[in-house]
């Protein structure tokens, strides 16, 4: 593996291309994003009846706290923990927070 990121970095400078530095060392927290609501779902309710149904609804999409877990969009699971979702989708020290406009699609992870 090393030596195809070697050989890239190789080309890319060879062709005038502009090179990133890019650390081995996994970080217990990777840079942020946005929040795959649906995975974070299946994370929080494993025991789900039907499990590979389960999706995320925005039951109140004017509201940060909207979001709902369904089973197969026939039972109500409940609601999501977006402090959990961050962690599990970002690592150990991500963060959930909301940016203007506060609404179901305003969750980040930092």
């Amino acid at each position: 593996m090393k030596k195809r990121v070697r050989a890239a970095l190789a080309a890319a400078t060879l062709a005038g291309g502009a090179v990133a530095t890019v650390t081995a060392a996994t970080p217990a927290f990777a840079a942020g994003g946005g929040i795959n609501v649906t995975a974070a779902c299946k994370a929080q309710y494993p025991n789900a009846l039907e499990e590979w149904l389960v999706t995320a609804v925005a039951a109140d999409a004017g509201s940060i706290y909207g979001w709902q877990c369904w089973d197969g969009s026939v039972y109500e699971l409940g609601g999501v923990s977006m402090r959990s979702a961050c962690i599990e989708q970002y690592g150990s020290g991500a963060v959930a927070y909301v940016v203007p406009p506060y609404n179901a699609y305003s969750w980040r992870c930092t």
